[in-house]
């Protein structure tokens, strides 16, 4: 594997890279904490706690090997150029995130602990049925490898370049995006449901959008499930309640819908295990959600 430097920074997140660009592609400033360390490891101040990278992570306590899970993958570690990787172990599960290429191809690598297989293996199966468009740019899964240490999904990815270039989209711009308004009840996916489309899971890439992240999508789900999921999200953790959900999307998409089928998304994407929807029936009451 080429050389990469490592960084390991307190609370259990470690960041190397192969060049000091793809710090800042790694880590996109949407947080205060994020764009701190892009300055502290940018500006020459992170030089003393610099190691190079042995070949091995730890996650969770356990050793996982690059090489090893590159070669398990069938991508060959003498031909693949590890651009940079990205060890959250704040997250439960922890998690590895790491970009790569090779001469054709640019990849996504996502490993995570054995309970992560269903989620891992969900992303894989829904990500290949959802249908190509013009101005939607999906990574596809190529492979799934689960070992009793670890597992590990390969995926298609974007260049420097398209990282370069790319914008979160918020959810109010999604909201009010064609996107939905040519097919409202269905979603943009033909009746595929994201479930997650709100966090740091979309973006603008030239005149494409980047939608990534599929571990809590479904097959089928509720009408206006997506879209109850981007009012959630825009709504941000003011004080939630069915009405101002529906007045959400009626103000931004011009979309009515009646309060049962928001509640009946509510209740879907708390079941896939969106954060949002979660918080809003918790406080709401999961019987009022269902408008019992």
């Amino acid at each position: 594997m080429n050389p990469l430097t490592r960084l390991r920074l307190p609370g259990g997140i470690e960041l190397l890279w192969s060049t000091r660009e793809w710090v800042h592609l790694m880590l996109t400033s949407d947080s205060y904490k994020k764009r701190v360390t892009a300055f502290f490891i940018g500006s020459g101040l992170s030089y003393p706690l610099e190691t190079t990278f042995d070949g091995i992570l730890s996650i969770a306590g356990r050793a996982v090997v690059v090489d090893l899970v590159l070669d398990r993958l069938g991508i060959n570690p003498d031909k693949c150029v590890v651009d940079a990787v990205f060890v959250n172990a704040r997250r439960h599960p922890p998690r590895v995130y790491a970009w790569l290429h090779d001469t054709k191809h640019c990849y996504f690598l996502k490993i995570g602990l054995p309970t992560d297989a269903d989620a891992f293996e969900n992303e894989r199966l829904v990500s290949a049925a959802v249908q190509s468009q013009p101005g939607l740019l999906l990574p596809r899964a190529l492979n799934l490898v689960s070992t009793d240490r670890w597992v590990a999904l390969l995926s298609q990815g974007l260049s420097a370049h398209q990282l370069r270039s790319k914008r979160k989209l918020n959810a109010s711009e999604l909201i009010q995006s064609e996107w939905f308004s040519n097919c409202p009840s269905r979603g943009p996916f033909g009746g595929i449901v994201h479930c997650d489309l709100a966090s740091n899971n979309v973006y603008a890439v030239g005149n494409s959008i980047w939608v990534t992240d599929w571990e809590l999508s479904a097959l089928e789900g509720p009408d206006f499930c997506d879209l109850v999921c981007l009012a959630v999200a825009d709504l941000g953790t003011v004080q939630h309640s069915l009405t101002s959900i529906q007045e959400r999307i009626l103000r931004h998409a011009g979309i009515a819908i009646e309060i049962e089928k928001i509640g009946e998304a509510l209740t879907f994407l708390d079941v896939r295990g969106n954060v949002g929807a979660r918080r809003v029936r918790n406080s709401l009451g999961a019987a009022a959600v269902a408008g019992q």
